[in-house]
C-alpha cells in the first residue's frame, strides 16, 4: 500500500501545479495594477506641484526696489554693480517681467547662472529677494526668497517669421538694470531693452 501511495503522490501534486498558477496570476496582475496607479498618481502629483502659481506683489503694495548685479566669469558678464533704489517710474516695468510666475521643482539654480538680485520693499514692511539667473532660450527663471520659480505664459520669438529668435529674458533683465544703473545717457537702449521683454511675453507684437 505504501508503495502504491508512493507512486501515485507525484502525479497529484504534479496536477495541482496549473490550478495554483491559475489562481496566483490574478493576484500579480492585480499588484501590477495597484502599482501602475499609484505610480500614475505620483507623476499627477508631481505635475500639480509643478504647477503652483506663485505672486509678487502688486505695484501699488511696492515701497520702493532696490536691484544689484553680480560680476559672473561663468558668464562673462560685464562689472558688477552695488545694490542701488531702482527709480519708481521703473519698478512696474521691471516686475512685469516676473508675471505670472509658477513654481519649479526642476530648475536646479544655482550660483554658477546668477545674474542679479531684487530686493522689493512692501509697504507694509516686507522685504522679499528675487534672484535672476541666465536661462538660455527660456522665460525668465529666478528665486523668490528660497522657492525656483519661472515666469509663466507666453514665450514668443523676438522677430517676426523667425521661430529660432527667443531672448533669453535674465539677460535682457540685466541689461535693463544696468542702463537703470548708469542714468539718463541710456535711455533709448532701455526702452529697446523693456520692449525685447514686452516682446517675449507677448505683450508686443515681434519686430520686423
Amino acid at each position: 500500500m505504501a508503495s502504491g501511495l508512493s507512486h501515485r503522490t507525484p502525479s497529484k501534486l504534479l496536477k495541482y501545479v496549473p490550478d495554483m498558477q491559475s489562481k496566483r496570476s490574478p493576484r500579480i496582475l492585480f499588484c501590477v495594477f495597484v502599482l501602475a496607479a499609484l505610480l500614475c498618481t505620483w507623476w499627477l502629483l508631481s505635475l500639480r506641484r509643478n504647477e503652483e502659481y506663485v505672486s509678487l506683489p502688486a505695484d501699488e503694495e511696492v515701497e520702493f526696489v532696490t536691484a544689484e548685479l553680480f560680476s559672473n566669469p561663468n558668464l562673462q558678464t560685464s562689472p558688477a554693480v552695488p545694490e542701488f533704489q531702482v527709480p519708481s517710474k521703473y519698478v512696474p516695468r521691471i516686475l512685469r517681467a516676473f508675471r505670472p510666475a509658477k513654481r519649479r521643482f526642476d530648475l536646479g539654480l544655482n550660483d554658477y547662472f546668477a545674474l542679479g538680485r531684487l530686493t522689493i520693499k512692501t509697504r507694509s514692511e516686507k522685504a522679499i529677494s528675487v534672484t535672476f539667473y541666465f536661462g538660455g532660450h527660456n522665460p525668465l527663471a529666478f528665486k523668490l526668497d528660497e522657492f525656483e520659480c519661472m515666469r509663466f505664459g507666453n514665450y514668443s520669438p523676438a522677430l517676426a517669421g523667425l521661430e529660432t529668435s527667443h531672448i533669453d529674458e535674465g539677460s535682457q533683465l540685466g541689461r535693463a538694470l544696468r542702463l537703470i544703473s548708469e542714468g539718463a545717457k541710456g535711455q533709448n537702449a532701455l526702452e529697446n531693452t523693456f520692449q525685447w521683454l514686452e516682446i517675449s511675453a507677448g505683450l508686443r507684437p515681434p519686430k520686423e
